[in-house]
């Protein structure tokens, strides 16, 4: 029976590992993480592409998982809906789906705690170390562990996220916490602000243990802001603690005093249905935004995927399910190849395709946030991607970018 090694136990690793176990592979996988991984994420709008994954890694998703949306609405600073968009999908949360996953992985195969420190490969085997010495060997190496992916650097070192110019504001707030008025208008949509030169997008997510009972649910938004590099981004990320958190602060550590102006500058950029809520949340966090590409996905019997080999903006929602096509193709490519290596080079050769495209696209959308208000670009952007014209708005919110990130995909 051959071995997989799967670095990095979240909802890519897990994806991987259920599926490789299904076509009879023994899978090992060691996530750095000693406790659970269930509070990570927040919303998430499934695509159908990872739907599918799910079913192929042995996942049954209840009917009743997610938030049905009924339409995406842009509005004003008086918050009148200018713009709308007919377009049904569901919301739930993320960390529902990752559950779903680790409940059907093999407990005994998942390993939490283990800090994977160097990989190797060898001519018939590859090996992972881990930061206490242990040397674990196996058929096929999986790097699943995310943007600052130590499986990527071992390979390819040169290859290194880069920040964008602009952040997101995160948060969610209990339905029971949200004005009635509030319920009925957005609660059966994806609602988008947008002030010059940033967006804010909120919608619905499944509550505390995946409850999608009305009264049970959450409001999941992100707030993208321009900020540009340097003293200004870095301030953003030092921590109460005075530390300087350069791949991301924890949310704990967010200093209140950029909380709260944060939430006077929402009290005067958007509409009181909006602001009022951002004034509610407890706990907001702060995430930069990064692109990453890849040249090559592979290196003999190694493999990444997902945000370790290419991450995306989220403006597409294409993350987790560009991860469950990565975990996929990857099983598909060790079906169709008798050797590991050929396999691997194949799914290579054919998921960096898919990657550039996902971050190209989702650059497109950002690009917004490199305008001024006459439509020029701003001041300490780097981007091959030209701004965006007038009409964005509109675009953003009728376009169905699901079905398009698909298509791409």
């Amino acid at each position: 029976m051959k071995k997989a090694i799967i670095v990095g136990g979240s909802m890519g690793g897990l994806l991987a590992g259920n599926i490789l176990v299904r076509e009879g592979w023994t899978v090992e996988v060691l996530e750095r993480t000693k406790g659970g991984l269930e509070a990570r994420g927040a919303g998430i709008v499934p695509q159908r592409s990872l739907l599918a994954a799910l079913e192929r890694a042995g996942v049954t998703v209840p009917p009743d998982i997610g938030i049905r949306i009924e339409k995406r609405a842009a509005y004003d600073l008086e918050g009148n809906a200018f713009a709308t968009h007919r377009y049904e999908q569901f919301a739930t949360s993320w960390s529902l789906l990752y559950n779903l996953l680790r409940q059907n992985f093999p407990n005994e195969r998942f390993h939490a705690g283990a800090n994977v420190v160097a990989v190797k490969r060898g001519p018939d085997d590859a090996t992972v170390t881990l930061d206490h010495g242990t040397t674990i060997a196996g058929d096929l190496v999986i790097g699943a562990d995310g943007m600052r992916s130590t499986v990527r650097s071992a390979l390819f070192p040169t290859i290194q996220p880069r920040y964008v110019g602009y952040l997101a504001w995160r948060g969610m707030l209990e339905e029971r916490h949200a004005t009635r008025d509030f319920v009925d208008t957005c609660f059966s949509s994806l609602n988008f602000c947008f002030p010059d030169g940033e967006e804010l997008i909120g919608y619905p997510v499944a509550g505390q243990d995946g409850n999608v009972m009305p009264g049970h649910r959450r409001f999941n938004v992100m707030w993208y802001r321009p900020i540009s590099p340097g003293a200004e981004l870095r301030k953003m990320f030092t921590g109460v603690d005075g530390v300087h958190y350069e791949t991301g602060i924890p949310p704990n550590l967010v200093r209140p005093e950029l909380v709260a102006a944060m939430k006077k500058d929402a009290r005067e950029l958007f509409p009181p249905i909006f602001a009022n809520i951002i004034e509610r949340m407890e706990g907001m966090f702060v995430q930069a935004i990064y692109d990453l590409e890849s040249d090559v996905m592979s290196d003999g019997r190694i493999a990444i995927i997902g945000d370790a080999a290419f991450v995306a903006r989220p403006h597409c929602g294409a993350g987790v399910s560009k991860a469950a096509d990565d975990a996929a193709g990857l099983a598909d490519a060790l079906k169709r190849h008798a050797r590991i290596e050929d396999a691997v080079s194949a799914f290579s050769a054919e998921r960096t395709v898919a990657g550039r495209a996902a971050v190209r696209w989702a650059a497109r959308l950002g690009s917004y946030f490199q305008m001024d208000p006459t439509g020029r670009r701003r001041a300490g952007f780097d981007s091959k991607q030209p701004p965006v014209g007038p009409d964005f708005i509109v675009r953003y919110t009728g376009i169905e970018l699901s079905e398009v990130t698909e298509n791409v995909l």
